[in-house]
């Protein structure tokens, strides 16, 4: 059994287990601090279950791989960060779990962004330089997210309001683009 196999079958079984773990919570619980841990590790295992999903499809080009395995282990490690956590094993302060928790889940949603953009067929230029521009949003949206998250969120005298206008818009562009650039390519493909 290969790798990726491995991986994905992992992924799947934790995402069925704490799945029905939830369910078990959400109908019969009493709402404890043990069924609010367990519904919060279920939603944590579920998202960075999805977004390494996402890295996952270039794990067979040999070319992207290693996005591929970055991209897997920002999730393993923000999951094990979440879980660690949730569990409270380790109990940083909420302003820095916080932190972490977003910057963790930023750092793998572009991963896994751009393993999606990567898998689009470059019918033509415009498909390409679509699919370049909105990498590019992705990366940037991130870098300035992160930046405002861990630099200037909380600072005496916060001066992020255009840094905040920046991220907005680019993560704007780079939305259009993910949306935008698959249709590019169905538009584009010669018949």
């Amino acid at each position: 059994m290969n790798l990726k196999r491995i991986f994905l079958v992992a992924f799947i079984v934790a995402f069925a287990v704490a799945a029905f773990l939830a369910i078990g919570v959400i109908l019969f619980s009493q709402w404890n601090d043990l069924e609010l841990k367990l519904l919060i590790t279920t939603i944590s295992i579920g998202g960075y279950s999805l977004i390494a999903l996402g890295c996952a499809t270039v794990y067979d080009n040999e070319s992207l791989r290693p996005l591929a395995v970055a991209g897997i282990a920002t999730c393993a490690i923000g999951l094990t960060f979440a879980l660690l956590t949730n569990w409270q094993i380790i109990e940083p302060g909420l302003k820095i779990l916080l932190k972490c928790r977003f910057g963790f889940l930023s750092l793998s949603m572009a991963f896994a962004a751009t393993a999606l953009m990567l898998r689009t067929e470059l019918a033509s230029s415009i498909v390409q330089l679509s699919q370049r521009l909105t990498i590019f949003f992705i990366w940037l949206t991130t870098l300035l997210f992160d930046f405002i998250l861990f630099l200037l969120a909380g600072s005496p005298g916060d001066k992020s309001g255009g840094v905040v206008r920046a991220t907005a818009a680019s993560s704007i562009v780079a939305l259009l683009g993910l949306v935008v650039t698959p249709i590019l390519q169905r538009v584009c493909r010669p018949d």
